[in-house]
């Protein structure tokens, strides 16, 4: 998995966003017509938490998302 750019001193909430479009598109393969692609915006992260934290927690929760909408 490719690095997270992300500021640790950032001021403002983190709004993760899960989407499954791996499942219609996926990266090595040919678009498969006719399916949805669901996007879900999950609760905001608030700031302060260090970088390591932030994307184990980012990650996580991501996951999960992709877990219940997949």
């Amino acid at each position: 998995m490719p690095p997270v750019a992300f500021t640790p001193v950032a001021a403002i909430c983190m709004l993760p966003v899960a989407i499954n479009s791996g499942k219609v598109w996926p990266k090595s393969g040919k678009l498969i017509p006719n399916k949805t692609i669901t996007i879900s915006i999950l609760p905001p992260v608030k700031p302060g938490m260090e970088a390591v934290e932030f994307t184990s927690f980012i990650e996580k929760e991501i996951y999960n998302e992709l877990g219940l909408i997949n």
